[in-house]
């Protein structure tokens, strides 16, 4: 899961020094720096740069590695760097990105970027996004994460523990694993810590919580805020009508889009030129020239 909110770009140490030899060109250095930091710290580099060397630099990052420092950037400077690579390594870090993290990026781009995007995506990932984009915008289903790890109630603690450890790394979130029916219906949730604490051969049925905290996929994102934060949960498993689990929605997923429906009423209120990225990741001078002077005085009162 990525962080909550796109990363501001201040000077930690590792930033400093990633970015002092990107200023400075020493292209062959970086070559192997770049593998050393983590994805929010290229992030926070890459945003400081100025464009030609932003290029350069994200130029280097490995496709996977790039798949996951896109998120943490706003939505156009995700697409410009994209675009700036060869199509084969675009399409392998499209195919990369987690489902919802791509649903967010393409629901931010015009129709004609859009469909570059998905023309780039593998059968699988294609069918996976179109199903994702089936759902209105602001909805639950639109932004879940299909991927979950699913356990049987006849399972025992040492075998659902097994799964964690062999599915887990393609999975968003394994704090909370889900306990499903013969029919794919949520009937119960298990704490990770819950696997890890139990005598090896004790059934998972006995483990979980049967009255789990779901949510459907027609729900609006921001009408869930809510429950996250009252149960303090990073996900939570989204099911349709009849009860059938269909994937989860993550804390970063609602907070994301709640910001930006914000944001959107924020520029209504203004009344010009929309943003290029949500108010708190634009600089005032920026956001006083997009909006009019006149709303300096709601910043100078």
């Amino acid at each position: 899961m990525r962080a909550m909110f796109q990363v501001n770009p201040t000077k930690t140490q590792p930033v400093v020094e990633l970015e002092q030899l990107v200023r400075e060109e020493r292209w062959a250095e970086l070559q192997a720096e770049v593998l050393k930091h983590e994805p929010a710290e290229l992030a926070a580099v890459l945003q400081r740069l100025p464009e030609k060397q932003q290029r350069r630099l994200f130029a280097m990052v490995p496709e996977q590695r790039a798949a996951q420092v896109l998120p943490y950037l706003p939505y156009f400077e995700q697409f410009v760097l994209l675009r700036a690579r060869p199509r084969v390594e675009t399409a392998q870090i499209v195919n990369e990105m987690e489902p919802d993290e791509r649903m967010r990026l393409l629901d931010e781009l015009p129709q004609s970027s859009w469909e570059q995007l998905i023309a780039e995506l593998s059968p699988e990932e294609r069918k996976i996004t179109d199903q994702l984009a089936s759902y209105p915008r602001e909805s639950v289903g639109r932004y879940m994460t299909p991927a979950f790890i699913a356990l049987d109630e006849e399972s025992t603690a040492v075998q659902a523990l097994e799964l964690v450890r062999s599915e887990g790394r393609t999975k968003e979130t394994v704090d909370v694993t889900y306990v499903l029916d013969g029919e794919g219906r949520l009937v119960g949730e298990v704490r990770l810590g819950s696997l890890v604490m139990a005598r090896p051969e004790q059934k998972v049925r006995e483990l979980c919580d049967l009255s789990p905290l779901a949510v459907k996929d027609s729900d609006r994102l921001d009408e869930v805020v809510e429950l996250f934060e009252k149960y303090a949960r990073l996900a939570l498993p989204v099911v349709d009508d009849a009860g059938k689990m269909l994937g989860i929605v993550t804390v970063d997923d609602v907070m994301d889009v709640a910001r930006r429906m914000a944001t959107r009423e924020m520029q209504k209120f203004g009344g010009m030129e929309a943003l290029d990225a949500p108010y708190f990741a634009v600089g005032f001078w920026q956001m006083l020239k997009k909006r009019g002077s006149w709303l300096a005085l709601l910043f100078f009162g």
